[in-house]
């Protein structure tokens, strides 16, 4: 915790695995590594942290805080919203799931908004062009749907193919 506090998160990281090696049962590790994870920029692992720890100890709010944090920044909104809301079953006033639950609401309007800006930009045909590029799925899948919903709008519209 003494790393961790002087800001040394990479090392802090490493005692608490090393932790965690020695006490794996312990949902105190597994949490502390969760945070040090978040300081570090690795939500991924942030979340399996903290995962472990409230499957460690169910009421261990930290954990489920911390789970939430690394969802949203996975951009996990419905599983950051489950954590919080399970933090505040564990304690009805605490402000930092009540913080997030508005994170997670922010995340899901600007959500929103993006896909309603989307959906005009498909009806206008002024959407811009797929890349070439290896994409990840998801942001795959809402180009497959936002070119679907252009050719809806616009049944004339021309499609070419390349040979």
């Amino acid at each position: 915790m003494a790393l961790f506090r002087a800001g040394q998160h990479s090392a802090a990281f490493d005692c608490f695995t090393e932790a965690i090696r020695l006490h794996p049962t312990s949902a105190v590790y597994h949490c502390n590594r969760a945070a040090a994870a978040l300081k570090l920029g690795r939500p991924d692992n942030a979340a399996q942290d903290a995962d472990n720890a409230a499957e460690r100890d169910p009421r261990y709010m930290r954990a489920h805080l911390r789970a939430g944090r690394a969802r949203l920044q996975l951009q996990q909104p419905e599983l950051a919203e489950q954590s919080f809301k399970r933090a505040l079953e564990l304690d009805a006033v605490c402000g930092a799931a009540f913080k997030g639950l508005a994170d997670v609401a922010g995340m899901a309007a600007a959500a929103a908004v993006q896909a309603a800006a989307d959906l005009e930009a498909a009806r206008k045909g002024s959407r811009a062009g797929l890349t070439r590029d290896v994409v990840p799925e998801e942001e795959a899948v809402a180009q497959l749907f936002s070119a679907d919903q252009m050719l809806a709008a616009n049944p004339k519209l021309q499609v070419w193919l390349p040979d």
